[in-house]
């Protein structure tokens, strides 16, 4: 399955909520939609960090450090892509586990999480397509990565 199919979701699943704001569900939509969303950028970079050579079918590779990983790539465009997963991250855990928060209830904060997600998926689809300027030297950025997982216990390691 393509990982983008998750964001078209969670934009469809917006885009009736803010159609029709007193939709009875609304509320569970708001928190779906910034959950798919959440995913769509997830399941993208763990496919960036495979195509740079890392293996990410270890079950260790968690949602916590999947973001870590970017953050200590040594390159500012993954290193930002991985603050705004780990933001994502928060906001998908709030809207799926804290129930009695209402802001991950409001359009407007589905709306902003969606937004980001976009604007992180493209990135992601930019890189995933060769088209960074100036492009990825892979390996020296899954031997940064792997560095960076060494000296910290990471579970990442070159895949195989």
């Amino acid at each position: 399955m393509d990982a983008h199919l998750f964001l078209d979701y969670a934009e469809a699943v917006l885009a009736t909520v803010e159609a029709d704001p007193g939709h009875p569900h609304a509320p569970a939509m708001c928190r779906s939609a910034i959950s798919r969303a959440y995913y769509a950028t997830y399941l993208l970079a763990r496919e960036l960090l495979g195509s740079l050579g890392i293996d990410v079918r270890n079950r260790a590779v968690t949602h916590t450090n999947l973001p870590f990983a970017l953050q200590n790539s040594g390159v500012l465009t993954l290193e930002r892509l991985g603050n705004q997963l780990s933001a994502l991250r928060g906001h998908r855990t709030r809207a799926d586990y804290d129930l009695l928060a209402r802001d991950p209830e409001t359009v407007s904060h589905a709306r902003v999480c969606v937004t980001l997600a976009r604007s992180t998926v493209q990135v992601l689809g930019i890189i995933l397509a060769g088209k960074l300027a100036p492009p990825l030297d892979a390996e020296l950025v899954r031997d940064t990565i792997l560095d960076w997982a060494r000296a910290n216990g990471q579970p990442f390691s070159e895949a195989p």
